[in-house]
């Protein structure tokens, strides 16, 4: 298409817009919805973004009338099929389906932080809307524009969510924040996960005398092992927003089966070494649940807690490190 042609373009749509009100009518948002998968709220954006972009692309008034009787007969308005022919089309499934399928049980697992604003005001709201035994817990949170609540949700707690502004026909758009945080999960039942050790091995397994491993999966306090920034106390201290009179206590140590290697040519991270590999750092002994949570995000999903024996003078520890759990 030449300047001209695209220009020519641009002055068909301003005056085509002159006489169109620009609030799509609920039958056409519902042939969106069908063609291109949109949730109803999306079908509206969508409609009244073609609508304001004069730039779009233009069906010329003679390939509609030779198209014309094809097109309609498979659903399409002619605003629709300009929305095709811009797009290359989405899967002809409706949102309704798309929740049918389900989640896989990670996308189910992954933390999502809820804005409370309009219709999603209250953590009551997200009750209702996702049917759940009791309200979600409300947090506070600090941005540029003041503080501004949150309720913690996880993934299928948004899909319910999402299935029932859809259902209801609602253009609100609810603000998620996708919280990215290392894994943790410690087996109670055997040595699993272990810096720089395969459990399953043989020589790995739990003897039939040993019935419990350290540390527990929900112990605390719990002693960390830190290196790189983790180990700088002015950091530690503004990311756990410890009180002023609570210094860290970083206690210098090291560990053995470990390695630190580059991530992206930048990034410090630990991996699985031989039994002879040593890193240097600190211990840091961590008391809540909380504390560690900050730690867990920090970290994000690019990394795993792992066991790990902390030397600490001529003593050891047995506490946790932060493996990396990406592909270098």
């Amino acid at each position: 298409m030449d300047l001209f042609q695209e220009l020519e373009n641009m002055a068909i749509n301003v005056v085509d817009e002159c006489d169109v009100d620009f609030e799509p009518n609920e039958d056409e948002i519902a042939r969106w919805q069908k063609l291109f998968a949109y949730t109803y709220s999306e079908a509206v954006e969508q409609i009244k973004s073609q609508k304001n972009d004069y730039s779009r692309y233009n069906v010329s008034d003679e390939l509609w009338e030779s198209v014309k009787s094809q097109i309609e007969a498979q659903g399409y308005s002619r605003e629709a099929y300009e929305h095709e022919i811009k797009t290359g089309g989405r899967p002809m499934a409706s949102h309704d389906q798309r929740i049918a399928t389900g989640i896989s049980a990670s996308q189910a697992r992954v933390p999502y932080l809820v804005l409370l604003k309009g219709v999603l005001s209250t953590p009551e709201n997200i009750q209702a809307a996702a049917k759940l035994p009791e309200p979600p817990r409300a947090v506070q949170a600090f941005c540029e524009t003041g503080d501004s609540a949150f309720c913690r949700i996880d993934g299928n707690i948004k899909q319910a969510i999402e299935s029932c502004l859809s259902q209801n026909k609602s253009t609100f758009r609810p603000t998620f924040v996708r919280l990215s945080k290392a894994k943790k999960d410690l087996a109670a039942i055997s040595m699993h996960p272990t810096l720089g050790i395969e459990s399953t091995l043989p020589q790995h397994r739990a003897s039939f005398s040993q019935t419990s491993f350290s540390p527990l999966q929900d112990e605390y306090p719990v002693w960390y092992f830190f290196y790189g920034t983790l180990a700088n106390s002015a950091f530690l201290t503004r990311l756990l927003s410890l009180p002023e009179a609570e210094h860290p206590l970083l206690l210098p140590a090291s560990i053995s089966r470990g390695v630190v290697k580059t991530w992206q040519h930048k990034y410090n991270a630990l991996v699985d070494g031989a039994s002879t590999d040593c890193v240097h750092g600190v211990a840091y002994r961590v008391t809540t649940k909380e504390r560690e949570e900050a730690l867990l995000l920090y970290e994000n999903e690019e990394y795993e807690v792992v066991r790990c024996s902390i030397m600490v003078g001529r003593g050891t520890i047995e506490g946790l490190a932060f493996r990396f759990a990406g592909s270098l």
